[in-house]
């Protein structure tokens, strides 16, 4: 049974809509998964009312602060759960992302029908902004997985292979550039599915 370690960097966000991002996590149909929800700064409360601590706190999911405010787009909370994950697979479901309940689901479906594939990237909705040469709102099918047309809400990883590459400190666009750099050194397969939302 195929285990996911889900990365949510968070940083003074709305506390409601970061509750709707753990809602989708909970009502995932697939449950063999952690949740690292990674505070970008060294004050939990200050970010995440004790409401929602006391609500989801539990065996599977943990409430993490680091030692500062990095101020890098969630690159180092990112970097910092990658560094935590001991479960298979790593997913990334930013503070204000929607997934669908087959979110986890599908990506193991696909898993378990060929274990070789190191990557796995999904389509998804996503609000903008974008870069011009997309229309808002479009549909990112991550193909190619390069910079600028792929969002990480899309990527499904194996851990030692993000462990291998590391993810790439390289400011806002941190993402496109780690997910290129892994399909470039690594294989990689495409999910003709939507199975979220970039708010």
């Amino acid at each position: 049974m195929t285990s996911f370690t889900i990365i949510t960097p968070t940083y003074n966000r709305n506390n409601d809509i970061l509750k709707r991002c753990i809602d989708c996590i909970e009502s995932q149909t697939y449950t063999n998964w952690r949740h690292l929800v990674i505070i970008d700064d060294n004050d939990l409360t200050k970010h995440i009312s004790q409401d929602i601590i006391n609500k989801y706190s539990s065996t599977k999911r943990e409430f993490i602060t680091l030692e500062k405010n990095f101020n890098n787009f969630g690159n180092t909370p990112r970097q910092y759960g990658i560094s935590l994950s001991n479960e298979e697979y790593i997913v990334f479901v930013d503070d204000d992302n929607v997934i669908f309940p087959n979110f986890l689901f599908t990506f193991n479906k696909f898993i378990e029908l060929n274990k070789n594939i190191d990557s796995w990237i999904c389509k998804i909705i996503h609000l903008g902004p974008l870069p011009s040469q997309f229309i808002e709102p479009a549909i990112l099918n991550g193909s190619p997985p390069i910079l600028q047309n792929i969002d990480t809400l899309q990527f499904c990883v194996k851990t030692s292979i993000i462990k291998t590459y590391g993810w790439l400190d390289k400011g806002y666009l941190a993402d496109g550039y780690t997910i290129e750099n892994i399909c470039k050194n690594s294989s990689f397969e495409f999910i003709d599915e939507i199975l979220g939302v970039h708010m």
